[in-house]
């Protein structure tokens, strides 16, 4: 809901055809959605800006939401050995 706000909310994203956001993944520590938007008549240059303005605005809202991007957490487990030797000098 908070990406199809964002994008209704955008003065440059159109309001027909509709925005959508769909379902493409469920991964290991992702979940991949992916949003379709409309510009009227828009240049690569208007495209690329209100694009990253509405991405940039959806990740504000998550973040104010306490929504967070999924990161894989590792637990690395095991040992060092120090030998005794030489040290170098300076």
């Amino acid at each position: 809901e908070i990406i199809l706000d964002e994008a209704r909310a955008h003065e440059e994203i159109m309001d027909s055809p509709e925005p959508s956001v769909r379902l493409t993944e469920l991964g290991d520590s992702s979940v991949g959605l992916q949003s379709r938007i409309w510009i009227r008549n828009p240049s690569r240059g208007d495209f690329v800006k209100t694009r990253g303005e509405y991405v940039k605005r959806v990740k504000q809202r998550f973040d104010a939401e306490g929504i967070d991007i999924p990161y894989p957490h590792r637990t690395i487990t095991g040992g060092l050995e120090v030998a005794d030797g030489p040290v170098a000098s300076e």
